[in-house]
């Protein structure tokens, strides 16, 4: 079956008309799409937005005023110091689902700590994707390019 659509379709409608059965990907192509999915959260995170879209909550003034004397910018939220928590993040395929997570026990509380907010983090969710952002229109089209790949490999 050859399916056509228009680049400004809703591609949840698109995705609709295809039968995309995930558990029946082969476990390369889950690994691409949660590749892409983290390549997507570390550009938005590094751009200081949230999972909505929105900006982050800024540094507290104390935490600012460390960052800078540690040489690091302090203007805009981008969850990083040191690197080892967005480098964590790993990706893996698992029971028809492409899988993003922290393999390292005190990077994924860290990373708890940023998205939901502790008594002196503020809340920060930065680890996923909300239906309707421009982050999960960019993951369908990614997973709809993987399906058409493997569609033209079976013809």
């Amino acid at each position: 079956m050859i399916v056509y659509y228009d680049i400004n379709d809703d591609l949840d409608q698109v995705a609709a008309h295809i039968d995309i059965r995930l558990r029946d990907w082969p476990g390369a192509d889950l690994i691409d799409l949660a590749n892409r999915g983290i390549q997507l959260i570390e550009e938005r995170t590094e751009q200081g937005q949230d999972m909505h879209g929105r900006s982050f909550v800024a540094y507290s003034p104390q935490y600012a005023e460390f960052r800078r004397a540690t040489g690091r910018q302090a203007e805009r939220v981008d969850l990083l110091y040191e690197g080892h928590m967005r480098t964590n993040m790993t990706p893996k395929a698992g029971d028809g689902a492409a899988i993003i997570f922290f393999p390292d026990q005190t990077e994924g509380v860290k990373a708890m700590a940023h998205h939901e907010g502790t008594a002196t983090i503020s809340a920060r969710p930065w680890f996923g994707f909300v239906p309707g952002t421009a982050d999960m229109q960019a993951l369908q089209a990614e997973a709809l390019r993987l399906a058409s790949n493997r569609l033209s490999a079976a013809e």
